[in-house]
Formats: C-alpha cells, structure tokens, sequence
C-alpha cells in the first residue's frame, strides 16, 4: 500500500513539474529562448535570446506571436560586431562580437516586424504584434 502511495505522490509530483514548465513555455527565457514559445502562444512580457555564430542564427528565424503593448527584452549575442535591427520600431542596436545586446521596447504597433542583423543580412525572428 505505501508502495501505491509513494508512487502516486510521484506521479503528481511530475505531472505538477510538467505543468509548471510548460506554462513557463509561453513567455520564453534566456535559457528556453524563444523557441519555448510556440507561433500559436501570445504573452504580455516577452523575452526573446537568439545568438548569431559562424552566420547561422540559433535558434532558427521563427515567429514570436505577441499581443499589442507587449514589452519585448531581445537579448542578441554574434560572434561577430553587427547591428541589430527591428524593422518598423526604427530601433538599431550596434552589436559587439562576443557581448549580448539588449534591445528593449514596447510593442506598440499592429503587424509582422523583421528583426535582423545589418552586416550579415541575417533574420533573427519575426515579431507578430496583434
């Protein structure tokens, strides 16, 4: 009997962990990136981690779905200085080789923004504010 009990608090235990991650998923952090957050999610805080090396964008280009006045922290690392750019914000950022960007604003306006880089010509995520 201890045995049943001890296995369903295990049970439950993982179940409540599973669940917790997964809503944590929805609002991606520097350690789940942007792609915890799945195209159908929409958040009120976002945090979107992308790093550029050897030209390769990781993780790869993808659509972050936001609601509008959302707050947007994009934290971006390159192997190589660029500059950052958040097409329809008119927000450029220089990016050091090595060092992490960060590139905060509100989104304040309704469509789909590319975000990429200038040297490279890189697109590191689209932003889709509805």
């Amino acid at each position: 009997m201890r045995r049943r009990a001890g296995a369903s608090v295990l049970i439950i235990s993982l179940v409540v962990l599973v669940s917790g991650c997964a809503s944590r998923g929805s609002t991606p952090s520097s350690t789940t990136t942007t792609s915890g957050a799945s195209s159908s999610d929409r958040v009120k805080g976002a945090e979107i981690v992308v790093a550029v090396a050897n030209g390769k964008v990781s993780p790869p280009t993808h659509r972050v779905k936001v609601s509008k006045d959302t707050h947007i922290r994009l934290l971006v690392t390159s192997d190589k200085a660029d500059e950052v750019h958040v097409h329809g914000y008119n927000i450029e950022r220089p990016l050091a080789a090595g060092k992490q960007a960060t590139i905060e604003f509100v989104a304040n306006q309704v469509g789909l923004f590319e975000i990429e880089t200038h040297k490279s010509g890189l697109q590191l995520v689209q932003l889709e504010v509805r």
